[in-house]
C-alpha cells in the first residue's frame, strides 16, 4: 500500500468522531434469528428477529450476523462498529462498538431507539451500517462499510393504557362502573404516565377506602389485567392482579379523595382534601348581592378567580348563603371576623385566597391585550373593560389566519388561550381565520373564561355585541332582555313570549338601533308589524345580516345521575313566568347533573353557576331536597341558583 494514501486514510480516521461504549465482562449475550443478509464488502451483514427488551436481561444484544470481509493490511486487528440512524432522521446518527459475532451494548441500543421514538413498546425500526477499522499500535484504518440494513425492536415499557378505572369498596366492587377514571390530562400516555383522579369522599363510607385500579380493557368483569398494591413495597404496584387492594385512610373530614399513579414507575399515592372546589367573594361592587366564584382546580386549597371591585368585600364557603363566611382579619389574614376586607380601590384584579393559609392577595389588572401572530408576539393590542357587560373589549382588530392569545399587563405571567369557551392560564394559542373582529373577553375563574371574536369584516358591516327583545312580556324595554351575538349577525336569546291578540298583549320585536318587526315569511323589516306567535317560552333566533328570524317553542329539564331519570332523560323543570325562569323543586342524589333543551344535546348548560356555558362541564351536588332556578339567558348569560 502506498504510504501517503496510508497516512491520509488513518488522518481521515482520527477525525471521524465516534459514540463508544466501554465493554464489560459481558454475560449471556441475547441472539435472535437470521435475516436477509446486505452487502459489506467481500463480505456481508444480515439483520436479525425482533429484539424484545421486555425479556431481554442480557447486558450484550444481537442485532446482525457479520460475514467478515477480508482484512488487506498485514499487521492490522480488525475492529468493528455500528452506526445507527432512523430512515426519516428522527434522531443524529451515532456510533457504537460492535463484537465481530454482531453484539453491541444492550442499554446504548435501548437508549437510542427510546430517544428516537419515545418508550412505548412497539416494534420499531432503526438503520444500521457496519465499518471495519484495521488497526494497530500506530494508525487505525476505515477499510470497508456495510450497506445499510434494519434493525427491529421493542423499547421495554409497561403496556399503558388510555384510562384506568378505581373498583372498590365505594362503589361495590363493581367492574363495570367508569365513575372513577384515572386520566393523565390527554396526549401520550409514555411522555406523561402520571394518572390521577379526584372524587368525592364517599358520604356512606366512615372506614378506609379499599380498591384496585382496572384498565379500560378490563373493564365489564376482567379482573386479570388489574393493578393491586405490591405490600412488601409501601407505594409500589404490580400488574396483572398480583397484588393486594390499596388502601387509603379514612379521613372524616375529607371532602375528597386524590389518587395518583405512576404508571412507568409502578408508583402510586393518595391524599384526604378538605376542599371544596369553589369559594365566593362577595361585596359593594354588585351592592352585596351577586357572589362571584373562585376555583380551585386541583382542590387543593387554592383559589383564583377574576373580578371588578369596588369598595369592601369578603369571602363566603357557599354560593346560597353566609353561613361560615371569613373576614378581614388584618394584612392579607382572612378568618371569622367581624370586618370586611378593605376597599383596594375600583378596577379589575385577580383575586387569590390560600385557604390552607387562610390569607388573600390581589393581583390589580392595569392592562389586558391581544399579542399573537397578526404582529409577529410583539407589544399588545390593548382591550377596554366594560362595567356594564363586565367584559374586556376591542373593536376592528384585523387579523390574518393565524394563532392569538389575551396577556396582562403586558407580561406572560398571566395569559389566556386555548377553547374560546373555556379558556386557560397558558393554554395553546387560539386558531382565527383572517378578518376584521369584534372582541371581548369575560374572565372569572380557570376552564370558564371565555372569548368571543365577532367578524365584521363581511360586506363591511359591523354588528353589536348584542340586539334586544322587546315585548309585551318585558313591558317593551329596549334594553332589559338581551341576545348575545353569536357571529355573521346571528343573535340567539331564550325567552318567554306573549301573543298579539289586539287587545292586552302585543307580541314583541328586535331592537338593533331600530324597532325591527315581521315582514312577512320570517322575514325582518323596521317598517315591519310586531311578530305574533302562542304564548311560550321560546328559543329566538335574529339573523341581522339577512334580516331573518326564527321562533323555537322550547322546554328546560335537568339530566344527570343525580336525577330520578339519570341520564336517560330529562327531569322536568316549570317556567314561573313571575320570576322569568324555569325552577324544581325536589330530591337529588350525590351526582351530577346539566341544563338541556328540549330533550336534546345540541343547547346544554353546565359549569360555574354563576356563569353557565353551553357544552359546560358538569355540575355537582350533593343528596338533598332543593330548589333550582335557571335562567337560560339573563344579562347575555345563563345563571342559575341552587337553595
Amino acid at each position: 500500500m502506498n504510504k501517503k494514501f496510508l497516512y491520509a486514510v488513518v488522518l481521515g480516521a482520527a477525525a471521524l468522531a465516534a459514540c463508544t461504549d466501554d465493554y464489560k465482562d459481558w454475560s449471556e449475550p441475547k441472539s435472535v434469528p437470521q435475516e436477509s443478509p446486505v452487502s459489506f464488502g467481500d463480505g456481508s451483514v444480515s439483520s436479525v428477529g425482533t429484539i424484545d427488551f421486555r425479556t431481554l436481561e442480557a447486558e450484550m444484544v444481537q442485532v446482525c450476523n457479520i460475514n467478515a470481509p477480508t482484512a488487506s493490511v498485514e499487521g492490522y486487528a480488525p475492529e468493528y462498529k455500528i452506526t445507527l440512524s432512523t430512515a426519516d432522521n428522527i434522531l443524529e446518527a451515532a456510533t457504537y462498538d460492535i463484537t465481530p459475532e454482531g453484539y453491541m451494548s444492550a442499554d446504548a441500543l435501548q437508549r437510542y431507539l427510546e430517544d428516537s421514538y419515545g418508550k412505548r413498546p412497539e416494534e420499531r425500526e432503526l438503520l444500521g451500517v457496519l465499518s471495519v477499522w484495521q488497526t494497530s499500535s500506530a494508525a487505525s484504518i476505515r477499510m470497508n462499510d456495510s450497506q445499510a440494513f434494519a434493525i427491529k425492536a421493542i423499547p421495554e415499557a409497561p403496556e399503558i393504557e388510555e384510562v384506568y378505572y378505581l373498583t372498590g369498596n365505594f362503589n361495590g366492587w363493581d367492574n363495570t362502573n367508569t365513575d372513577y377514571a384515572l386520566t393523565n390530562g390527554g396526549g401520550d400516555v409514555y411522555e406523561n404516565p402520571v394518572f390521577t383522579v379526584t372524587f368525592n369522599a364517599p358520604a356512606d363510607l366512615t372506614g378506609d377506602l379499599e380498591f384496585k385500579v382496572t384498565p379500560a380493557s378490563g373493564i365489564g368483569g376482567d379482573w386479570s389485567k388489574c393493578l393491586g398494591s405490591d405490600e412488601d413495597n409501601p407505594g409500589k404496584f404490580k400488574y396483572n392482579n398480583e397484588g393486594g387492594n390499596f388502601v387509603v385512610a379514612y379521613d372524616p373530614d375529607a371532602l375528597f379523595y386524590r389518587v395518583t399513579f405512576d404508571m412507568m414507575n409502578m408508583t402510586w399515592n393518595a391524599a384526604a382534601l378538605s376542599f371544596n372546589e369553589y369559594i365566593y367573594e362577595i361585596g359593594n361592587e354588585s351592592g352585596w348581592s351577586t357572589p362571584h366564584a373562585l376555583r380551585s382546580p386541583a382542590s387543593d386549597g387554592l383559589y383564583k378567580g377574576y373580578y371588578y371591585l369596588d369598595g369592601q368585600f369578603k369571602f363566603k364557603p357557599n354560593e346560597n348563603d353566609w353561613d361560615g363566611d371569613w373576614e378581614w382579619l388584618g394584612d392579607d389574614r382572612i378568618g371569622q371576623g367581624s370586618d370586611n376586607c378593605p376597599d383596594p380601590g375600583a378596577g379589575f384584579y385577580e383575586i387569590n385566597v390560600d385557604l390552607s393559609a387562610m390569607t388573600y392577595n390581589l393581583v390589580t389588572i392595569n392592562q389586558i391585550g391581544l399579542i399573537g401572530d397578526f404582529n409577529s408576539w410583539g407589544g399588545d393590542v390593548d382591550l377596554t373593560y366594560n362595567t356594564a357587560s363586565g367584559a374586556w373589549e376591542v373593536k376592528g382588530v384585523e387579523l390574518p389566519k393565524g394563532g392569538v392569545k389575551f396577556r396582562v399587563n403586558g407580561d406572560w405571567a398571566i395569559n389566556f388561550g386555548g377553547d374560546v369557551n373555556g379558556l386557560t392560564q397558558d393554554g395553546p394559542n387560539i386558531s382565527v381565520s383572517a378578518g376584521t373582529y369584534d372582541i371581548s373577553l369575560i374572565l372569572s375563574t380557570e376552564g370558564n373564561h371565555k372569548a368571543v371574536f365577532t367578524e365584521t369584516s363581511g360586506a363591511g358591516e359591523q354588528f353589536s355585541d348584542f340586539i334586544y327583545y322587546a315585548g309585551s312580556a318585558n313591558g317593551w324595554s329596549d334594553s332589559a332582555s338581551p341576545m348575545a351575538h353569536e357571529g355573521a349577525g346571528v343573535y340567539r336569546g331564550w325567552y318567554y313570549v306573549l301573543p298579539d291578540d289586539g287587545e292586552t298583549t302585543w307580541g314583541f320585536k328586535f331592537v338593533d338601533g331600530g324597532w325591527y318587526g315581521d315582514a312577512g315569511d320570517g322575514k325582518l323589516s323596521t317598517e315591519g308589524g310586531n311578530i305574533n306567535i302562542a304564548e311560550g317560552f321560546y328559543m329566538l333566533v335574529a339573523d341581522m345580516a339577512n334580516l331573518t328570524y326564527e321562533a323555537t317553542p322550547a322546554t328546560i329539564g335537568l339530566i344527570g345521575d343525580a336525577t330520578r331519570n339519570g341520564w336517560d332523560g330529562d327531569t322536568e323543570m316549570t317556567f314561573d313566568t313571575q320570576l322569568g325562569c324555569w325552577t324544581y323543586t325536589g330530591e337529588l342524589a350525590t351526582g351530577n347533573f346539566k341544563f338541556r333543551a328540549n330533550g336534546d344535546w345540541t343547547f346544554n348548560w353546565g359549569g360555574d353557576l354563576t356563569n353557565l356555558m353551553n357544552n359546560g362541564s358538569d355540575i355537582h351536588i350533593e343528596a338533598g331536597t332543593y330548589t333550582i332556578k335557571f335562567w337560560p339567558n339573563c344579562e347575555g348569560k345563563a345563571y342559575a341558583t341552587v337553595e
